[in-house]
Formats: structure tokens, C-alpha cells, sequence
């Protein structure tokens, strides 16, 4: 009795990791059902057993992905940690869980995107320390951020060999807390 959810939690990885590799390759709009099945050499019957449609799956794997990077991200004061832990946490960060906000950003799946800003969006908040009291206005600061943070994110993700992480992650920080003017010289 014991083994039967070591089995479907190993069936159900091999269908979300069979999902993946054809997203990656195709994005969503060419997966079928058929097409997991045949990637992860299992019968449709079988998958039907853990997964209603395709949705159903790539909801799964989001929301996998959303309560990994949950469970991982520390809490702490973002603003003490020095230049040396934030770098080391963004290069863990990075390592695991880039691929998939690349992919993800590249197919235009707004429902990951949407649940990766609610889950940072108080860190961003705590990191700036806002003073806007204008509830409208502090979304639109928060979407500033967060979309110019996540393309520029995505740009380095797919050049990494233009600038290390290191000074990608000295450069963004910089523009975030200085600004832009900090960099340029407006004339």
C-alpha cells in the first residue's frame, strides 16, 4: 500500500517533466494529449488519470513551480542582505528556476506571470520602502519594476555570455536604486 504514492507521484513528475521538454520545444500551442503520451511513454488513459486536458497539466506545473520558488525564496530583509548573499541568492535562484520564467516569458503565459507578481510583489514593495499612498499609483510602480526586472531578466537569461551574472545583477540593482540617471548623461 505503501508504494502506490511513490508510483503516482513518480508517474505524475514523468508527465509534468514529458510536458516540459515539448513546451520548451513547441510552446503550448502544438501539445496534445498524444503527444505527452507518447513523450512520456505513457497510454492516454493513464494520463487521464491524473490530468483532465493540457490546461490542466501546464496549470499543475505552474503552480508547482509558483510554491517551489515560495518555499524557497527567504523572507529576510532583502535591503541588509550585501551585494555577496544577494548575488549568491539570485545565482541559486537562476540556476533553478530560470529556464522557467524564460520559457514561460518567451510563450506569453500571462497566468505564470501573473502568479510570480503576486508572489514577489511585497518583497518589491519592502525593498523600495514606497511612500506612495496612491493605491493606483503604487500598482503602476510595482508593474514598472516588475516587467522591466523580468525582460531584463529574460535579455541576460539568453545572452549570458555578453555580462556575467555578477555585473547583471550589480547593473540592475544599480538602475533600480539610482535610477537611470545614474548611467546616463542627460544632456
Amino acid at each position: 500500500m505503501k508504494k502506490q504514492p511513490q508510483i503516482t507521484e513518480k508517474t505524475k513528475n514523468i508527465f509534468l517533466n514529458s510536458f516540459w521538454q515539448l513546451y520548451k520545444k513547441d510552446g503550448m500551442k502544438k501539445i496534445t494529449v498524444q503527444n505527452i503520451c507518447d513523450y512520456s511513454k505513457y497510454d492516454r488513459t493513464t494520463f487521464y488519470r491524473y490530468y483532465n486536458n493540457v490546461d490542466h497539466i501546464t496549470k499543475e506545473l505552474e503552480d508547482y513551480i509558483i510554491n517551489t520558488i515560495s518555499s524557497k525564496i527567504v523572507k529576510t530583509e532583502i535591503k541588509k542582505t550585501n551585494s555577496y548573499i544577494m548575488f549568491n541568492n539570485f545565482k541559486k535562484f537562476s540556476n533553478n528556476y530560470g529556464e522557467y520564467i524564460v520559457v514561460f516569458y518567451n510563450n506569453n503565459n500571462y497566468s505564470f506571470y501573473n502568479k510570480l507578481k503576486k508572489l514577489i510583489k511585497n518583497d518589491v514593495y519592502s525593498y523600495f520602502n514606497i511612500n506612495i499612498t496612491n493605491e493606483d499609483m503604487k500598482e503602476f510602480f510595482f508593474e514598472f519594476v516588475f516587467s522591466s526586472l523580468i525582460s531584463s531578466y529574460v535579455y541576460w537569461y539568453e545572452n549570458k555570455n555578453v555580462i556575467s551574472d555578477k555585473t547583471f545583477v550589480k547593473f540592475a540593482n544599480n538602475i533600480i536604486t539610482a535610477g537611470i540617471n545614474s548611467i546616463l548623461k542627460i544632456q
